[in-house]
This record gives structure tokens, C-alpha cells and sequence, in this order.
């Protein structure tokens, strides 16, 4: 079912909301009380960010993301900024690289790392 809230250029404030599905460190994500259809991810905040955008979202809008158990944001950026991330895994743990769609290139991990990552 596509989403049912308007998504529109002149919207500056967006307010998400991440909840665990089947606890298996995945996550749905909410706007405005309806689900965003991305698939469960493992970078909610992220992957909602890059739905927003493709849907017509100012990437100056600002994004705000808190998991489902907490009354508090625990994600503050821009939609724009949001939406270039990727989180991978590097030796001192996660760390934020530059967003590209998924490809496995020879030498690359599940998490789309290369050997230069």
C-alpha cells in the first residue's frame, strides 16, 4: 500500500519513528503513524531519508528519528545529508561512509565494503 501522506518539497520538519520488527534487528519505519514502504532495514533513519528524498522531500528539510521504545529523538540531521550516508563496518566498528546503491563488485563484503573501504 503506498504511503498516504503527502510528501512535498515546501514539508521542512519530518518526525520518524523505528520500530523493531520480530526482533531480529531489523526496523520499520513510521511517518506519521504510517509505515514508509522501504524494507526492513538495518539503517532505518538512512533508508527513510533516501525514500524521502526519491518522493519529492526538500533535502534541506530537517530529520528527526527515535526508536519506538523512546520518547526522545535519537537521530537528528537533514534529509539531504541523511540520505548520502551508509553505515559499514570498519576494524574499530561502525562508521559512516558515502551512500551507493548496492553492487556486489569483486572483493566486496555483504555490507557492500571494498577492500579500499
Amino acid at each position: 500500500m503506498p504511503h498516504r501522506v503527502p510528501i512535498s518539497p515546501s514539508l521542512m520538519d519530518f518526525h520518524l519513528v523505528a520500530q523493531e520488527y520480530q526482533g531480529r534487528g531489523l526496523f520499520e519505519v513510521f511517518l506519521d503513524g504510517e509505515r514508509i514502504p522501504i524494507d526492513r532495514a538495518h539503517t532505518p533513519f538512512l533508508d527513510a531519508a533516501r525514500w524521502l528524498l526519491a518522493n519529492g522531500a526538500n533535502p534541506e528539510a530537517k530529520l528527526s528519528g527515535r526508536m519506538a521504545s523512546s520518547s526522545h529523538p535519537g537521530w537528528c540531521s537533514t534529509v539531504g545529508t541523511s540520505a548520502k550516508l551508509r553505515v559499514a563496518e570498519a576494524a574499530s566498528g561502525p562508521v559512516f561512509r558515502k551512500w551507493a546503491p548496492f553492487s556486489m563488485t569483486a572483493g566486496a563484503d555483504l555490507n557492500g565494503n571494498s577492500p579500499a573501504d
